[in-house]
């Protein structure tokens, strides 16, 4: 069962706001110059870029493990017979989570992620389903 990531809507602008900033200032470059403009608009495009996965972010409650797919790019595959503890959370660190609305899966010796599914009750009584059924 496939679950998208929830976005909060200030971090979801916050991520749209580096690439219209970086077109913004190249356009600027062409009307009034300035090679250091031009660089810096260009590295911010290539990092927006570089940031668009992030908005993909998709979690697969898959036959056997937990996944937690982030594009093309990562995949990270819990077995459910790893996980130690489920929780909600609204713990900010850095993570595959999109939102501050959070489920905290503690796995094998100490590890943890923190994800956001769009759809937090179902995917927890589907989590538990599966981690019951191991």
């Amino acid at each position: 069962m496939n679950f998208r990531t929830k976005i909060d809507w200030w971090i979801g602008l916050a991520i749209s706001c580096l690439p219209l900033t970086s077109i913004w200032m190249i356009i600027r470059y062409f009307q009034i110059g300035g090679l250091t403009n031009l660089i810096v608009a260009l590295v911010m495009l290539i990092s927006s870029i570089a940031i668009i996965p992030i908005l993909f972010i998709t979690y697969i409650l898959d036959e056997k493990e937990l996944l937690v797919k982030l594009g093309f790019f990562y995949t990270l595959k819990i077995a459910y017979s790893s996980i130690t503890s489920v929780q909600e959370t609204k713990n900010p660190l850095s993570s595959l989570a999109m939102s501050i609305d959070r489920i905290e899966i503690e796995y094998g010796k100490g590890e943890y992620v923190l994800i956001s599914p769009k759809n937090k009750q179902e995917f927890l009584k589907v989590l538990r389903e599966k981690m019951e059924s191991e």
